[in-house]
């Protein structure tokens, strides 16, 4: 329930909690896979898997997600309509 997003920068992960951010050695991918079953997450940028339930405001224009704690998540234009859908559900 902690986890607000994770951040995928060259070979490591960031996991942004709301305690703090941990780096790890792991890829994006290897997270997406963990949360395949969990509709809770959101893969909406190379970068990012954000927490549904974290999700402050989204940007159209701008194709930004502010997340709790002020934390900015890129959205990227080829996920938009699934990350759209999935936020209206």
């Amino acid at each position: 329930d902690s986890i607000i997003a994770i951040e995928a920068q060259e070979s490591y992960c960031f996991i942004h909690t709301t305690e703090k951010k941990h780096t790890v050695s792991k890829n994006l991918k290897h997270f997406e896979t963990i949360f395949s079953e969990n509709d809770s997450f959101l893969r909406v940028h190379k970068s990012w898997i954000v927490a549904k339930r974290h999700i402050q405001n989204y940007s159209k224009s701008d194709l930004t997600i502010l997340l709790t704690g002020g934390l900015n998540a890129r959205l990227s234009k080829y996920k938009k309509a699934e990350f759209e859908e999935a936020i209206l559900a």
